[in-house]
């Protein structure tokens, strides 16, 4: 699973920084257009996976339909790697989304059942943290790679991250849950329209997807830019340095998971100052950086204010029984993809600049006024769960 959630990272943000590549190796012209679509298409069918896969992860078990999810996204990063045209790139796309909707639902609904509560923001931070390996090795390795053995190689690999576990977690995990698929689909369903109704959903629901579709915007396609832009960088020297954030994120949603868990024992200041943060970081893109070291060190910064944003995925499974984890989790996950989705769809139509490859003074203003959306769900809608949930005898 954890295998799987890697490569589901790297494919989530690789099309940022190989795109340009692959857009050459295609002959198509506009590379910034591609990029867009192309993440845009992930995202599009990681949300539609969202439901589905949490019911029948909750129903069917981990084993099987992990395994199938896994099989699935396998077979998209070969068709992404292979196609001739940028309408098959899509339609791989489209099934890798769907397919790796499982890897990181699948964990969460492994911690639910496995591991007690008191781990629950560690163990999430944990995952977190090999998916921003993930994401790290899909910046400058990847264009590494992709510049010396060419771009569908860089791309095809990343089928065996997917394949593997495919064949691996059936024999691994074997049966889980208790009662026949029936029953359990039976008490899944009856169960997502309170979970849906809920206040505290959905105040989780819009924090999630504001946060992390603002994080992404900055992770895939505005940061590298504006590092190329601001300082006359090469494509591969500004993700080399963009990696920074990813850096900061990975190195900070642990340390949030240890401190949420086991010192503060609290989820909801640390979701609230997330928002804050990515405001602040925000007006950074409005600024001439002065050297390499300094974007460098406030990149990193960036990345350890965002990393507050994982407490959000605890909160949202932690009030209901570990039988309804992944579907409870998949609710609120569901929206976050829906967003990151449209805001990349529309940032080359929106927020792409003149003599600058981005708006920056739009970029920032939309991601301050997004994350004032998010701050105050937080506050008025969502309830502490780090504290309720011991209830369940963790």
């Amino acid at each position: 699973m954890v295998a799987a959630y890697f490569a589901a990272y790297a494919h989530r943000v690789c099309i940022g920084y190989v795109g340009d590549y692959l857009s050459s190796e295609l002959r198509f012209n506009d590379p910034d257009l591609l990029r867009s679509l192309a993440s845009s298409m992930y995202f599009y069918a990681y949300a539609a996976s969202q439901l589905p896969t949490g019911i029948l992860l909750d129903s069917l078990g981990l084993a099987l339909y992990g395994s199938i999810g896994f099989a699935i996204a396998a077979i998209g990063s070969l068709i992404v790697a292979f196609a001739p045209t940028i309408t098959l790139v899509l339609v791989g796309r489209f099934l890798i989304g769907f397919g790796c909707g499982a890897a990181f639902i699948s964990t969460q609904k492994f911690i639910a059942r496995y591991l007690p509560l008191r781990l629950s923001a560690i163990a999430t931070g944990a995952v977190l943290v090999i998916g921003n390996v993930g994401s790290l090795y899909a910046q400058y390795p990847m264009v590494f790679m992709a510049k010396s053995l060419g771009v569908r190689v860089a791309l095809a690999h990343l089928a065996l991250y997917l394949g593997i576990p495919a064949l691996m977690l059936p024999i691994l995990i074997g049966k889980d849950g208790e009662g026949s698929f029936s029953e359990r689909l039976r008490e899944t369903l009856r169960s997502i329209p309170k979970i849906a109704r809920d206040k505290h959903t959905i105040g989780v629901l819009l924090s999630m997807a504001l946060a992390y579709s603002t994080i992404l915007l900055l992770q895939v396609i505005v940061l590298r830019d504006f590092l190329i832009d601001k300082l006359g960088l090469s494509i591969a020297r500004a993700s080399m340095l963009a990696t920074a954030f990813s850096l900061g994120l990975m190195t900070g949603q642990l340390t949030v998971g240890i401190l949420s868990d086991r010192v503060v024992k609290a989820r909801k200041p640390f979701a609230a100052a997330t928002h804050a943060a990515l405001s602040i970081s925000a007006l950074y893109l409005l600024t001439q950086p002065g050297s390499e070291t300094e974007a460098v060190l406030v990149a990193l910064l960036m990345g350890l204010g965002a990393a507050g944003q994982m407490v959000t995925v605890p909160m949202a499974r932690e009030p209901w029984p570990p039988s309804l984890a992944a579907s409870s989790f998949s609710i609120a996950n569901m929206s976050t993809f829906v967003a990151a989705a449209l805001l990349q769809n529309a940032a080359p139509y929106i927020l792409r600049g003149g003599h600058t490859r981005w708006n920056y003074p739009l970029v920032a203003a939309t991601m301050v006024l997004l994350n004032i959306v998010g701050f105050f769900a937080v506050v008025f809608l969502t309830r502490e769960t780090a504290k309720g949930s011991r209830r369940r005898g963790s």
